[in-house]
């Protein structure tokens, strides 16, 4: 209870600093009227933004931007006509398939508002795995762009493309006496993936909040540039973000960070830019010596950064880096700060309050306690499947995969490893490794690389730098060129695609 209220405290002070919270009474009125009629979700964040900024921008996109009075009352028409339709009710399960805009968040409002559960789906999955996911999964309803019209079309379940009919007044819609679940799908970027249920609560978002808010430079109405897709728990955590700090949210259908950049006007806030390494790395490429519009922080997440990059990215932003280190089952787990990433290029920082982490002996995997973590077997710790280690200093250090792990002439190998040294060679552009099958051993480390524009590729050359780096057992037997790695929406590098390339 004590540390219950001592958290509390923080957040209050917090909020309080960034301009939040007010003495005005309408202020903790407004915001439980709007938990009463929606409880805890997405729609109660909205109904508050609405009445507390309702002529702030909510929402920029490729059609213009919305106000968050807009953006509630769109929602609001959009969850009337679902309900005429389809008599939705609480404990139903909806589909949403859509990219990242404006629509993309009326209809999850909307569907927050209706108490259903709401599944986001992938947009970048292949049309085969998504009827697979599907039939699974037996919706009430698919609600989705019109472009993904054509791969629903033998879906069993009912669909829908979003559309925002405007009534002639403000509908009335029924109290939501329990919020639905929003049902993630993992990355799959080592296997089938497959759906997580979450159920946010205060209680359990009280410890990582109070983590965050002492770490980033947030600010009231400050915008946050989202190139993240929004169906992943990383960029959702994005929309709660500026539905509750009134700040507005910069999407673009195809994530791209320049785009988003481009849309800020002058005399705004600095933004938060929250993004993936791979579109980092892009973006850091195109960048010449030009001023860079004012960015408060440069936030990166769900796909690991690595030590070169991160780098690279403090010398030409300044200490403005934040590494995020999370997973769809556990919630954000770990953050570093500018200032750690500093002395420690590419670590994720210390776990985020509330949260303990450990790492396994004998297997080095992460296991992880926290407030957002997902049922975990009855020793209480849950097991990321991520390998890791803590430096002296405490920090967290995420170094692959344990199911790629082989075993070679008695060794543990771990292809993060020679991966990691493969992205520190200065003519690389990318690289990735597989365990493969391998006619000798029975298994090898497979190596594909992504020469930078202009270098001639010279294995012979790069086995020697490798050689001088990396332990005779941990070097790749064979090493593939490619045009570019497969990687997901994401960021993170899809194992199957990887091995189904060329040799």
């Amino acid at each position: 209870m004590f540390l219950k209220i001592r958290l509390a405290l923080q957040i209050l002070r917090a909020l309080w600093r960034i301009g939040l919270l007010s003495l005005r009474p309408s202020v903790p009125l407004a915001f439980l009227r709007a938990w009463w009629h929606c409880g805890n979700s997405y729609a109660c964040l909205a109904e508050f933004a609405a009445r507390r900024f309702p002529h702030h921008c909510a929402v920029v996109d490729e059609q213009g931007s919305l106000t968050f009075a807009e953006l509630h009352a769109k929602a609001e028409f959009l969850a009337a006509d679902l309900l005429k339709r389809y008599a939705l009710r609480t404990g139903q399960r909806v589909a949403l398939l859509s990219r990242n805009h404006r629509d993309m968040v009326i209809a999850l409002i909307a569907l927050s508002r209706l108490g259903v559960d709401v599944l986001l789906l992938g947009t970048e999955s292949p049309r085969s795995a998504l009827q697979r996911i599907l039939a699974g999964q037996s919706p009430q309803l698919v609600l989705h762009d019109a472009e993904f019209a054509a791969g629903l079309a033998v879906c069993s379940s009912p669909c829908q493309v979003i559309e925002i009919v405007p009534a002639k007044q403000q509908p009335r819609l029924p109290r939501v006496k329990k919020a639905g679940r929003i049902l993630l799908l993992t990355s799959g970027s080592t296997g089938a993936a497959k759906s997580i249920a979450r159920r946010p609560t205060l209680g359990g978002l009280l410890p990582v909040l109070a983590g965050l808010l002492r770490a980033l430079p947030l600010q009231l109405h400050a915008p946050a540039l989202s190139a993240i897709p929004l169906y992943h728990g990383y960029g959702l955590a994005v929309t709660a973000m500026t539905l509750t700090f009134g700040a507005p949210l910069y999407l673009a259908r195809r994530c791209d960070i320049a785009p988003l950049l481009a849309r800020l006007p002058e005399g705004m806030p600095p933004a938060v830019l929250i993004s993936i390494p791979t579109l980092l790395e892009r973006w850091l490429g195109t960048l010449d010596d030009s001023p860079i519009p004012p960015l408060a922080a440069v936030i990166s997440g769900s796909a690991s950064l690595s030590p070169r990059l991160c780098q690279r990215l403090l010398d030409r932003l300044g200490p403005r880096l934040f590494n995020l280190y999370g997973s769809t089952e556990a919630g954000i787990i770990a953050l570093a700060t500018p200032e750690v990433l500093l002395d420690a290029p590419g670590t994720v920082g210390q776990p985020l309050m509330g949260n303990r982490v450990r790492i396994a002996p004998g297997t080095s995997e992460i296991q992880v306690q926290g407030p957002l973590v997902l049922a975990a077997p009855t020793n209480g710790w849950y097991a990321t499947g991520d390998l890791g280690r803590f430096d002296k200093q405490g920090r967290l250090f995420v170094c692959g995969r344990l199911d790629a792990m082989l075993i070679s002439g008695g060794e543990n190998v771990y292809p993060h490893e020679t991966e990691s040294a493969l992205l520190e060679h200065p003519d690389l552009a990318d690289a990735a490794v597989a365990v493969v099958d391998d006619p000798e051993f029975g298994q090898a480390l497979r190596a594909w690389v992504v020469p930078r524009p202009g270098v001639t590729f010279d294995e012979k050359a790069l086995r020697e730098w490798l050689r001088q780096r990396l332990e005779r057992f941990k070097l790749p037997r064979q090493i593939g060129l490619a045009i570019a790695i497969p990687r997901n929406a994401l960021g993170k590098v899809n194992q199957e695609a990887l091995r189904a390339l060329s040799p």
